[in-house]
């Protein structure tokens, strides 16, 4: 992929414009673009999103920016994820593991482990 574009999940009509942007991958961010007290509707915005889009052929890859694990918001992230059936995700280097362990689990009870993690290693230029 040469260029993402980061999309706040609640960013309404932001989001259908991505689609058509010429980007390769549009990110669903869950993160920091979300204030908290939005982060649930957020969440149910995103879901939706993705339904509607993820079965299309001519289209951007989808991946999704969840919330770290010191936020106490990745499991309902995750949850969205497989709901969404997104085939990627971002997400911070430190929490690939227990990410990847936590998918794992979710693969072996409920289906066939096709997502996948990218690890986004930095953000910035001192890494954070």
């Amino acid at each position: 992929m040469r260029s993402l574009l980061f999309v706040p999940a609640d960013g309404g009509t932001k989001l259908g414009k991505a689609m058509t942007s010429g980007a390769d991958g549009v990110i669903v961010d869950l993160e920091d673009s979300i204030a908290p007290e939005r982060k649930e509707a957020a969440r149910k915005l995103a879901l939706d999103f993705l339904k509607a889009h993820t079965a299309k052929k001519e289209r951007p890859r989808l991946l999704v920016r969840i919330n770290g694990l010191d936020t106490g918001m990745t499991d309902a992230d995750l949850d969205l994820i497989l709901g969404g059936d997104v085939k990627a995700m971002l997400e911070s280097a430190e929490f690939c593991g227990v990410t990847i362990k936590w998918l794992q689990g979710i693969a072996a009870l409920e289906g066939d482990g096709a997502s996948r993690i990218i690890p986004l290693i930095a953000m910035s230029a001192t890494g954070s």
